[in-house]
């Protein structure tokens, strides 16, 4: 299929590769529990990126399982509430809690024994806001995070915990063994610690970006985290990032607002956001109006946004009517949005439509099937506007970069995405992270010494103009020069 002028918008509405899946009925009800993009077969039987102890399969399920059933707020413990709670005398402390109250010396904590793992962790937990341990185990790469439940802590999290980094929850009635939560603090030592970083290992965990809480709505915020593992399992993105990157003035050229719950980049450069909708609350159609005015700013229409609607069956009437039509309308609300193709840069999809029951995937999934409105709808209310689209594969779905300094930016960006720790670690390659991480130290040194382009080591040529012009560092956008961090 011939790339076109507008880009990813075209699939023709009789291309056969696009309408291949069984046929949606008019009224968008499922007519089983397992959506509209079957077969669906179990996890096992998806060829995986990821090794076998950290595949989906492995995980409990967030929609599935006791972590869906218990309450909508997650039950929190920080170092100080142990402390209390020992000095109180309402707790009998045991080795676990006296780690959670004592503070590691930041040279142990960056370079002692488990270093690895504890800046892997940290990491991931600012990256995604909340995590199961069984999570941050395929996260960060932790085997001994794998298989906890209720009360049961490893000792890297205790460490954590004492060094005000993470904080310990859970999502469930005390009946059921569901894995613990872990969530990064406000770190009110940060800017001690991170003093002993070097500034590639900041830039690793932060990715550049300040400390914050951010939205911690852990129900919401686990399915994200799982999706994305998925995504990073299944199929041939070449990065997966959380609501740490997913400023979308930091993605593209325009002033925005929008923060994404999270960023999926093809490896063509195209950037999926995934905005996760577990209730269809007031602000729902707010959100989906400020997207479409986004896309709309859009010139480089790099970027497209799907809805996931996180629901069980029972509650199916509640969200995805709302939030089909709401996505029609403000996609077709004016001329301006129409000419910039917003209409096609704006997708939905159910849950059970990607993964119909517990433990099962669509065999399609490794391509991203959504609803998107189909390319001849101009009124939001007719009957039928929606066909299938596969986002997820850039020959069905292509993108076409605007410029060619774009495409090198573009590429900038994404090479930059291997140094992050926060992502699934089978996305990142260990020899260009080693590679960047060398050349990033080079740039520092000669940064310190007032020069302010970075130096290319190997077979590039340290002073040519070329080369140097051809290479940036930084991922996405960074404050290069507030090194050492000011913010605590």
């Amino acid at each position: 299929m011939a790339l076109t002028a507008d880009g990813i918008y075209a699939p023709r509405d009789d291309d056969r590769t696009v309408t291949r899946l069984a046929p949606m009925p008019a009224t968008l009800d499922h007519p089983t529990p397992q959506g509209h993009f079957g077969p669906y077969v179990p996890f096992a039987d998806l060829p995986s990126r990821a090794p076998d102890q950290y595949r989906a399969g492995t995980r409990i399920d967030p929609m599935w399982s006791h972590l869906w059933d218990g309450p909508q707020t997650a039950n929190w413990t920080s170092r100080a509430d142990v402390a209390r709670a020992i000095r109180g005398g309402h707790l009998r402390p045991r080795r676990k809690h006296e780690e959670m109250v004592t503070a590691i010396d930041p040279s142990t904590l960056w370079f002692g024994q488990g270093h690895r793992n504890r800046k892997r962790m940290l990491a991931s937990a600012l990256m995604w806001r909340t995590a199961t341990t069984d999570q941050m185990a395929a996260l960060a790469q932790v085997p001994a995070l794998c298989g906890l439940t209720g009360s049961e802590l490893n000792g890297t999290i205790t460490q954590m915990v004492g060094s005000d980094l993470l904080n310990v929850g859970t999502l469930s009635h005390t009946l059921y063994d569901v894995p613990p939560l872990l969530r990064p603090t406000v770190m009110p030592k940060w800017k001690s610690q991170s003093r002993q970083l070097s500034y590639a290992d900041w830039l690793a965990i932060t990715a550049g970006r300040r400390v914050v809480l951010g939205s911690q709505f852990a129900r919401h915020n686990l399915l994200t985290t799982e999706l994305s593992l998925r995504a990073a399992e299944f199929t041939n993105l070449f990065a997966v990032l959380g609501e740490l990157c997913g400023r979308v003035e930091e993605l593209l050229p325009v002033q925005s607002r929008q923060m994404a719950d999270s960023v999926w980049i093809r490896p063509d450069g195209f950037k999926i956001a995934v905005e996760m909708t577990s209730f269809a609350n007031a602000d729902l159609e707010a959100k989906i109006e400020a997207w479409a005015n986004t896309l709309a700013k859009d010139e480089t229409r790099s970027i497209a946004v799907v809805f996931v609607a996180a629901r069980r069956p029972a509650t199916h009437r509640q969200i995805v009517p709302r939030l089909s039509k709401a996505i029609a309308r403000s996609a077709l609300a004016n001329v301006e949005r129409i000419t910039a193709r917003v209409a096609q840069r704006m997708f939905w999809v159910d849950w059970t439509d990607w993964f119909g029951e517990g433990g099962l995937v669509s065999t399609h999934f490794p391509t991203l099937p959504v609803y998107g409105l189909k390319k001849d709808v101009v009124n939001p209310e007719i009957t039928d506007p929606w066909r299938i689209l596969h986002i997820g594969d850039p020959s069905r779905t292509p993108w076409k970069p605007p410029s060619q300094e774009y495409a090198e930016l573009t590429a900038q960006q994404m090479l930059g995405t291997q140094m992050l720790l926060g992502q699934p670690f089978w996305m990142r390659d260990p020899t260009t992270e080693a590679e960047l991480r060398k050349r990033l130290e080079v740039w520092m040194i000669r940064k310190v010494g007032g020069l302010q382009q970075p130096i290319l080591q190997g077979d590039g040529h340290p002073d040519d103009a070329k080369a140097i012009a051809a290479w940036r560092p930084e991922p996405l956008k960074l404050p290069v020069t507030r090194w050492p961090p000011v913010d605590s």
